[in-house]
């Protein structure tokens, strides 16, 4: 007899730190599970997220309170948007700097760019948007006037 989600799911998670429970299973680069649901890989924490709450709305992002990749606990989780989810890794100090002097070798492409001007719309000045990022300020002024070009 085949396993359902809920049972395949759950038979890999284990208790962490700070509440978190923790998949145990395959966990693709920077930490997040993924496994197969619903006819795709999926990360594990929006597998959490569905199983509990039901279907995740179009252009919402299941988001970690406690920032721990591999966590699926449902109360450590929450919706939100791509924004949110960025001002929430600012407000955290949660952004990818490159320890060389504040600026970064990262490339910036056409999401990061839209990222930009969501995060401009809601009221985050350059500097902000850049830690969000893990850019500078100038990065962020180039590409926000057009003058340079995401790949």
């Amino acid at each position: 007899m085949k396993n359902t989600l809920r049972e395949r799911f759950e038979a890999k998670l284990v208790p962490g730190k700070d509440g978190c429970l923790e998949f145990t299973g395959y966990c693709k680069r920077g930490g997040y599970g993924t496994m197969w649901a619903n006819g795709k890989n999926q990360l594990v924490h929006r597998v959490a997220w569905m199983l509990a709450n039901g279907e995740i709305p179009e252009g919402l992002h299941v988001l970690h309170r406690c920032d721990n990749p591999r966590c699926s606990r449902v109360e450590h989780l929450f919706l939100g948007t791509q924004a949110d989810n960025m001002a929430d890794m600012a407000q955290k100090g949660r952004h990818g700097r490159s320890g060389n002097g504040g600026r970064s070798r990262r490339v910036v492409d056409e999401t990061m760019v839209i990222f930009m001007k969501e995060l401009q719309m809601q009221d985050l000045n350059q500097t902000q948007i850049g830690e969000c990022l893990g850019v500078d300020q100038t990065t962020v002024s180039l590409y926000l006037s057009g003058k340079r070009v995401a790949v």
